[in-house]
């Protein structure tokens, strides 16, 4: 609960149409809870179509005031496709092995430029 964030987020995914006010906070609190993983923001923002425009709610600012204070975070598409076990197998590729790896090539005195070059 921050408050920078709470007395602007009603303000921005409005653009100015609204200015705070906790009920309006609220609702859009309760939006982005209903973001989830396997659902396309075109089937998100078609669900909750009525909300957007009864609060002028643009879908660009709600998005993107999500992904700037870090409660979204970009999903890739090909993500949706994988099973669980292999999503796991992804993210933890991208997120221990491959970090690790690069280090163990920095630690022998590779450049950052030829690290990323790599085939390994």
């Amino acid at each position: 609960d921050r408050p920078d964030i709470r007395d602007e987020v009603v303000r921005y995914v409005t653009v100015g149409k609204h200015e705070g006010d906790e009920e309006l906070r609220q609702i859009f609190q309760g939006l982005y809870c209903c973001i989830g993983l396997g659902k396309t923001l075109k089937t998100f923002h078609e669900e909750h179509e009525a909300e957007f425009e009864l609060y002028s709610i643009s879908i660009r600012h709600f998005i993107t005031f999500g992904m700037l204070c870090g409660f979204l975070q970009r999903v890739d598409s090909f993500i949706q496709v994988l099973s669980p076990e292999e999503a796991c197998e992804l993210k933890a590729l991208q997120n221990v092995h491959i970090k690790a790896l690069k280090q163990e090539l920095l630690d022998t005195g590779m450049q950052i430029t030829d690290v990323n070059k790599d085939k390994q």
